[in-house]
């Protein structure tokens, strides 16, 4: 099942939440989340590295949202950067 997800061309929108580590094909699962328009993602890492590995997959706007009830940094990842006016 979740091999054939990863295989899809694209997704507008993925959720990653607490799921890279469970994931034997870390590398597709990254690959697929680099294909994302956006991407929600719930970090393990410090928020500085969650940021910087986002903006490495090519987004260019990545937001930390907040917290999760663990205490992990939840990122609103965006190709595109929003102009602000």
């Amino acid at each position: 099942f979740t091999d054939s997800l990863l295989e899809q061309d694209r997704y507008d929108l993925i959720v990653a939440q607490s799921v890279l580590h469970w994931v034997q094909d870390k590398e597709a699962l990254i690959r697929l989340m680099a294909r994302s328009g956006v991407l929600l993602y719930e970090g393990h890492n410090p928020v500085y590295q969650e940021i910087e590995f986002l903006q490495d997959l090519g987004f260019g706007q990545v937001d930390l949202l907040g917290y999760t009830e663990r205490l992990r940094g939840l990122f609103l990842a965006r190709r595109e950067q929003n102009s602000q006016h």
